[in-house]
């Protein structure tokens, strides 16, 4: 007798994953019906007006156009929206992709903006360059934003690099934009005004016009306490003073004739360091500080 061929049964593990398929492809739309279309989302995370329901086209232009605007709808408005866009980005940068192709990923989860028009890469490997004509551009805008300015009795200035026309603009005890930076804690409002605490070994790498180079450093600080402390500045490799330094105020002007200087002055505040917590019983501060910097300038000249 031959046997009557038999049917293939469906096991339990392939009906759960079936189940589970078809729940995850009508998700979306349930969601949608139910009124979680995480919609109102895009005008707090896109900063954008969501695409509306498309109307039923009486012409033959939105004949044409209502394919696009009822994707565009669906795109803006499918159930759970917001989770499963998050969920898609999350998975695509772990891959070292994204969402668009306009991003970028970078290292230690930076996102850089590209697109065909401006290119980074590019622009990063030096086959871009500026065009005269950009530049033109460009002083052109910033010229209308000084006359702007001037009109509100507004000074603008706009720096690159330092010249003998910002020498009267003060650093160390506040970020500035053009300035690399390191060993500085934030900085904290007191009654001798804005001051910053170094760890120890602050540095500041300042860009300059080689052409016009300054030719003294002013250096303010405050020594918290009576402690004296060890204190040494050094500029380019070159030092140009070594001291030790009691409580209060301290203030100096250096002459820079024997530094070598190029296109950047690299300024080091090197000192003793104390924590405040173990001098004061009523501190709780365990950073490691340093000296506490008032200002520190860069002159082309010193008026007697």
């Amino acid at each position: 007798m031959i046997d009557e061929e038999k049917t293939p049964q469906t096991s339990s593990l392939e009906w759960v994953i079936i189940i589970v398929f078809l729940a995850l492809i009508a998700a979306p739309g349930i969601g949608q019906l139910a009124g979680f279309s995480g919609a109102e989302a895009i005008w707090a995370i896109e900063y954008r007006i969501p695409n509306p329901a498309p109307s039923m086209p009486s012409t033959a232009k939105e004949c044409v156009d209502f394919p696009a605007t009822t994707d565009a709808f669906f795109n803006d408005s499918f159930g759970f929206r917001s989770f499963l866009g998050a969920v898609n980005g999350i998975v695509l940068q772990e891959l070292g992709s994204t969402v668009r192709d306009e991003v970028l990923v970078g290292k230690d989860g930076w996102l850089f903006h590209h697109k065909s028009s401006y290119s980074i890469t590019e622009e990063y490997r030096g086959a871009v360059t500026v065009t005269d004509e950009a530049i033109d551009t460009w002083v052109a805008k910033m010229r209308e934003a000084r006359e702007a300015t001037a009109d509100l009795s507004i000074d603008t200035l706009f720096v690159d690099r330092w010249t003998p026309q910002i020498q009267k603009t003060p650093f160390g005890m506040r970020k500035r934009a053009w300035i690399e930076e390191s060993g500085f804690y934030r900085r904290q409002k007191t009654k001798s005004g804005v001051l910053r605490f170094t760890d120890g070994n602050g540095k500041l790498v300042v860009p300059i016009d080689p052409a016009q180079p300054p030719s003294y450093i002013e250096i303010s600080l405050v020594s918290w306490g009576t402690r004296i402390a060890d204190f040494t500045v050094i500029v380019n490799g070159t030092t140009l003073t070594h001291e030790r330094i009691r409580g209060g105020e301290w203030s100096r002007t250096l002459s820079l004739s024997g530094v070598q200087i190029d296109d950047t002055i690299t300024i080091e505040l090197v000192s003793d360091t104390f924590i405040p917590a173990e001098l004061s019983d009523a501190s709780n501060d365990t950073r490691v500080l340093g000296v506490c910097v008032r200002s520190v300038r860069l002159l082309a000249e010193v008026k007697p």
